[in-house]
């Protein structure tokens, strides 16, 4: 991982990648994902993490820290997500979460049935 936050982000702005939707249109298949990362320098774990959470965050609603509960869950691409559980992925969540401090906003199941279901009418457009 890269050693700073912004690190990645002022790498993709060098090669003219400033949003979710940019980077989207640059991630979509391996071959895309191996170009980025050598224009960029980094490292194609750091691209794939990248990849998921954009994934994700074409899910209506799907906000950066449910992006990130959702990523360490391994419901970590729209496909999966939308083939989960939403108890049993719900329980998951709460686990993360208490253990990280990610939010202190409180989410109910409902709202992962939700995000559940939303991903179900996403198309899987990124292949993995």
């Amino acid at each position: 991982m890269s050693r700073n936050k912004k690190e990645p982000i002022d790498k993709l702005n060098n090669i003219g990648i400033k949003n979710t939707l940019h980077l989207f249109n640059r991630v979509k298949t391996p071959d895309d994902r191996n170009e980025v990362a050598s224009e960029t320098g980094l490292s194609n774990d750091e691209i794939m993490r990248l990849t998921k959470f954009c994934d994700l965050s074409r899910v209506k609603w799907m906000g950066p820290i449910f992006a990130r509960l959702f990523l360490e869950s391994k419901a970590d691409t729209v496909e999966k997500l939308s083939e989960s559980n939403p108890e049993i992925l719900y329980e998951k969540l709460v686990e993360i979460n208490n253990s990280k401090g990610y939010t202190k906003a409180k989410f109910v199941e409902n709202d992962v049935r939700l995000c559940v279901n939303i991903a179900k009418m996403v198309p899987n457009v990124i292949k993995y």
